[in-house]
């Protein structure tokens, strides 16, 4: 039931089944002497913004903790907090009580605006009624925009308690010195129907090799391109979801055997 639940298309994750998971990268000079993890948002873009393969993209950042209250400070807690994009909205299926997604002006704009998930808004507000108010977000004044139905940490990537524009919190550092690689873009793909595994990888490879082409001082690579199942279990080339099930299976084997000697 817990391999089933994490794998299976289903809200608010549910495009699973064709859910690719980018790695953060990374770029170095050809001496090796400056490494920089992470993509910028300008790499991202370049990699899978026109990919005819994908049927959506969502670029994000990873969860952290952040400290949520209000203006005042009296309601002060840690939350998770993404950075994310529009399109994050299309690929997830969240419940909205209140407002809307963040919009593409908000994202385009880096404007600092939040959407909060019930637990948040009633621990801090009392009240779930709360679009238009600020809160204080890693202690940067912030608008709400809309309040989504919490989430079960069963669903990894959809899992927050804060979402925010990627664009307002983590501008890409070190532009110059990076030559505009580095920075703290993630991006979830949509595959299109009918569209394999491997057309989809082999896609990304090309769009890296033309990146590279126009690069004169740094190469970039992006080492992991996971699938959903590869996301949730990690280590790809040791655990699949194939031996994932043997071990199950042994398990629940063993167990009653187990039981069995003891008796007898």
């Amino acid at each position: 039931m817990m391999y089933y639940l994490r794998v299976a298309d289903m809200d608010p994750e549910p495009c699973r089944s064709r859910l690719f998971y980018s790695g953060p990268g990374y770029s170095q000079l050809e001496d090796s002497s400056d490494r920089n993890y992470g993509m910028s948002r300008r790499t991202s873009g370049f990699l899978y913004g026109e990919l005819p393969e994908a049927e959506r993209v969502s670029y994000y950042t990873e969860v952290h903790k952040v400290t949520c209250s209000d203006l005042s400070g009296i309601h002060e807690a840690r939350y998770s907090l993404r950075g994310c994009d529009p399109a994050w909205f299309d690929v997830f299926a969240y419940t909205f009580l209140a407002g809307r997604p963040i919009s593409q002006e908000e994202w385009d704009a880096g404007r600092r605006v939040v959407v909060l998930s019930e637990k948040v808004a009633l621990d801090i507000f009392q009240t779930a009624d709360v679009v238009g108010e600020e809160i204080l977000v890693d202690f940067h004044p912030t608008r709400v925009v809309g309040v989504v139905k919490p989430v079960s940490q069963l669903f990894v990537t959809a899992y927050a308690d804060v979402w925010v524009p990627v664009t307002a919190f983590y501008p890409d550092a070190m532009q110059d010195r990076a030559g505009g690689l580095r920075g703290s873009y993630r991006a979830a793909v949509v595959r299109k129907p009918g569209v394999s595994e491997q057309e989809v990888r082999a896609a990304v490879e090309r769009k890296v090799d033309q990146l590279n082409a126009e690069l004169t001082d740094y190469t970039f690579r992006l080492y992991q391109l996971r699938t959903h199942e590869q996301h949730m279990f990690f280590q790809e080339s040791r655990m699949i979801p194939s031996l994932v099930f043997v071990l199950l299976m042994s398990v629940l084997l063993i167990v009653p055997a187990i039981n069995i000697s003891g008796m007898v």
